[in-house]
């Protein structure tokens, strides 16, 4: 009894040294991703560096962390600084689709299409449903002039999200360039549905 006495006492000691911080750090998070959301890309950023300084998140948390300072970093046009962060979120939580699939996005933007595809296939192997994945790596394909496997990767979005409008727009896109002006007018006829326009 008196080993339980003293674990209790050294976990509600623990609780009251840690719990405060731990919440602070939560509230943090929380205003950086409002900040994110809004828009407010150099506060988000400012608080994501705090965060990251505490070190007091668990490795699937600061994996989370790590990948939305990347996506602000990519929001300031700093798309290495935000590889560097998507790698960082991979080394913490392998297999991170998520991680993955933002990591594409930054080497496309850096024009890196086949180093974007291999992250995108990656993605696409550890959550096959994920249709932003499918719809990047069609994007990729389509910026290589590999316009089959573009067409399919757009067909496989739409599949697994039937309101992805951009999906149908690119789609078109490809279409057209393919010389079917049939198809590439549904795809069209379906993304002006979409979207109003």
């Amino acid at each position: 009894m008196p080993r339980l006495r003293l674990a209790l006492f050294v976990a509600l000691c623990f609780w009251l040294w840690v719990g405060p911080t731990l919440a602070g750090t939560m509230d943090q998070v929380r205003a950086a991703e409002t900040a994110l959301t809004r828009g407010d890309l150099q506060t988000a950023l400012k608080l994501y560096n705090q965060i990251i300084a505490t070190g007091k998140l668990a490795r699937e948390e600061l994996a989370a962390i790590y990948v939305n300072r990347g996506i602000t970093r990519r929001r300031l046009k700093r798309p290495a600084k935000a590889i560097a962060d998507y790698t960082r979120a991979l080394q913490l939580r392998p297999g991170y689709a998520t991680a993955l699939f933002n990591r594409g996005n930054a080497y496309a933007d850096l024009r890196k299409f086949e180093r974007a595809i291999l992250d995108y296939d990656q993605a696409i192997k550890f959550r096959p449903t994920y249709a932003k994945a499918f719809y990047g790596r069609g994007n990729a394909h389509a910026h290589l002039k590999q316009l089959p496997q573009a067409l399919d990767d757009y067909t496989q979005a739409i599949a697994l999200n039937p309101g992805y409008a951009l999906a149908y727009r690119n789609r078109a896109v490809v279409h057209k360039w393919m010389g079917d002006l049939d198809k590439a007018r549904a795809d069209w006829r379906h993304y002006k549905a979409l979207t109003g326009k």
